[in-house]
């Protein structure tokens, strides 16, 4: 299965997906966009952010291993960067949140 998300936001729970920014490749400002990532017990979450470049200072990516609920957190990102990368992840975990913050200031 594959799935093609653009909306800004949600609970993605199939095996394979891509979630691009709001507007891709331009995204607006002042926007906060929070994915839950849900796989079955025994499986492992893997991202891998092909094109990842943010501007500095303003824009976030933060990523979390459990439920933001319950503040039962185990890893903390945040990266924040002004050339393009590529970003890789890989989870031994069932939860996953990735909260994505555009222009901040």
């Amino acid at each position: 299965m594959h799935f093609l998300s653009v909306p800004c936001g949600g609970i993605l729970t199939k095996r394979k997906g891509t979630i691009l920014s709001p507007g891709y490749p331009d995204y607006p400002n002042l926007q906060m966009c929070a994915w839950t990532i849900t796989v079955e017990k025994g499986y492992n979450i893997s991202m891998f952010f092909e094109f990842f470049q943010t501007e500095k200072e303003f824009d976030i990516l933060e990523v979390f291993d459990g439920n933001y609920t319950i503040r039962n957190f185990r890893y903390y990102f945040i990266y924040s960067f002004t050339t393009p990368k590529s970003l890789r992840f890989v989870h031994a975990i069932t939860i996953l949140l990735v909260w994505f913050f555009y222009s901040l200031l």
